[in-house]
């Protein structure tokens, strides 16, 4: 079946470099060496390219703020886009 109800949802999918970028970071300051051992199959730049890129598609549909970064600016479009949701 084809669902036409589509939930709202916040996306936040940062460009590709800045993952990788971030991921080199947190690894190089071992803050959350359990986790970089659990998941290190989903840091590989195949999962990371697919992941953004099917997340990527999402971008524009109805329903969706779609973000890339987490900074004071997208902070307040989150509050702004959830007060208009409800």
């Amino acid at each position: 079946k084809n669902f036409t109800y589509r939930p709202y949802a916040i996306i936040l999918n940062p460009p590709l470099p800045m993952i990788k970028n971030r991921l080199v970071k947190r690894r190089s300051e071992a803050t959350r060496t359990k986790r970089d051992k659990i998941f290190e199959a989903e840091d590989s730049d195949l999962f990371l390219e697919s992941l953004c890129g099917y997340f990527e598609k999402l971008k524009g549909k109805s329903n969706i703020l779609y973000i890339e970064d987490n900074g004071e600016a997208e902070i307040e479009k989150i509050i702004a886009w959830t007060k208009g949701v409800n």
